[in-house]
């Protein structure tokens, strides 16, 4: 099978899974966290982000940190490649807090640039939008 064909069927044997997790426990972070993983390979960032959210809360609330960290730098590189580069701000620094890894670092260095550029950007625009009152 093509790295295509086992990513699809990957998804679709976790899609069952949550499908009959969520039955008993909508929150279970084993499907949520394969689900995520799946997706993120696959290069769907977005579409990995809620399922790599259910999974990084739900590993913290049941494991503590040793699982979690994995799944919250999972979930900072999702933001990152989909452009939520507030969301890095807000959960980079945890990660960072946990454990200093070199991605998470620059991931964050840079969504932190990203994010003053645009604010710089829009102060700006408010400035110079006036119009002609002279």
């Amino acid at each position: 099978l093509s790295k295509q064909e086992r990513i699809e069927e990957s998804r679709e044997f976790y899609k069952k899974a949550l499908d009959l997790g969520s039955r008993r426990d909508p929150e279970s972070e084993k499907p949520n966290c394969n689900m995520g993983e799946i997706e993120a390979v696959a290069g769907n960032w977005e579409e990995s982000v809620p399922y790599l959210e259910r999974c990084a809360n739900n590993v913290r609330a049941k494991k503590g940190d040793g699982d979690y960290i994995k799944y919250l730098e999972n979930l900072v590189k999702a933001y990152y490649m989909s452009k939520q580069h507030d969301k890095v701000l807000e959960r980079a620094p945890e990660a960072l807090s946990i454990q200093e890894t070199e991605i998470i670092r620059k991931i964050y260095d840079h969504s932190t640039k990203i994010v003053a550029k645009s604010e710089r950007a829009t102060k700006e625009e408010g400035k110079g939008g006036g119009g002609g009152d002279e």
